[in-house]
């Protein structure tokens, strides 16, 4: 036997199994790595993940501080309005009691007035004279139709101021080609057809004449004042109706507020629609003092134009 032979096969072949060994532990160990090398990644990717989300937290945690502070302001902000509205309604309440108080006054004020205008009224007159009622008369506005015909559009009033001559408001005559309406007056002496001989509508006064003459004539004051308070007849017209007497007071002098133009006097008579054009007369001599024009019957609101200020215009067309 050759002894030398064998034991260098012996120690090559425990060096093969040492060389299987290694070599199967370096695979184990390779293969170690590598889950080793994937786990690390997650957590890199976990670790990337978790830092953009704190990237966010820190960024919504910065908008929160951002609000935060904005709130803040606005409660202080707030806190000084509060103070401002309390400031405020501590005025207003302060206000509202003045007013109070002046309301109370000038109620106590005007039950006083009545009370003296009524004591006035009742011992100076007892009703309307004819001559305050007569002179007025309804005047129609007809507008012609398409086949020819006549139809009354809206009926006003308007008072005889001479024997052929009646007095009226502007706004009856209407704005348009005169071949397409006509106006008729209801008079005393029968119906009769209304010219026109002068218009106004600024001041809003109309004259007309008519053909026959007219037996009851007012009489005009064109130079005298009236005083606040004094008491008034209004005739006029309201709906169509016959001449209709309303007892009120003047309450109110150059209203020019609810309309450009001349000045307006108010009274608290009950006035309706067909009362413009007629007549505003003194309580106290029966004469004419002026012309109605405007007014509402809730409340007792009604506007007419005195002849204190309109008798040049009335002068010089009459």
């Amino acid at each position: 036997m050759n002894w030398g032979r064998a034991v260098t096969l012996v120690i090559a072949t425990t060096c093969l199994g040492c060389s299987a060994y290694f070599t199967a532990r370096s695979y184990d160990w390779a293969i170690h790595a590598k889950n080793w090398a994937e786990q690390t990644a997650g957590w890199s990717g976990a670790a990337a993940g978790w830092a953009v989300t704190g990237r966010k937290h820190a960024v919504t945690a910065a908008g929160c501080a951002e609000a935060a502070r904005d709130a803040a302001e606005a409660a202080l902000d707030s806190e000084g309005r509060a103070n401002d509205y309390a400031d405020a309604s501590g005025l207003h309440a302060s206000v509202a009691e003045d007013a109070a108080c002046a309301s109370t006054c000038m109620a106590d004020q005007t039950a006083a007035l009545y009370e003296l205008w009524l004591s006035q009224a009742t011992t100076k007159f007892h009703g309307p004279p004819a001559s305050v009622t007569h002179p007025v008369m309804r005047i129609f506005v007809d507008l012609k139709m398409a086949d020819g015909t006549w139809k009354a559009r809206y009926v006003g009033s308007g008072v005889a101021v001479g024997p052929h001559t009646i007095l009226s408001a502007g706004h009856l005559w209407p704005k348009l080609d005169p071949a397409s309406f006509r106006l008729r007056a209801q008079t005393a002496v029968g119906e009769q057809i209304v010219k026109l001989k002068a218009v106004d509508y600024d001041i809003d006064l109309a004259i007309f004449t008519v053909e026959k003459p007219l037996p009851v004539i007012a009489t005009l004051n064109l130079t005298s004042d009236v005083d606040i308070n004094a008491p008034l007849f209004v005739v006029g017209c309201p709906g169509g109706a016959f001449p209709n007497v309303t007892l009120g007071f003047l309450s109110n002098k150059g209203t020019d507020e609810y309309w450009e133009g001349p000045h307006y006097w108010q009274t608290s008579n009950v006035i309706y629609g067909g009362n413009s054009g007629g007549g505003v007369y003194s309580a106290e001599t029966g004469k004419l003092i002026g012309i109605l024009v405007a007014g509402n019957s809730a409340p007792n609101f009604a506007l007419f134009v005195p002849f204190a200020f309109a008798a040049p215009w009335v002068e010089a067309h009459l």
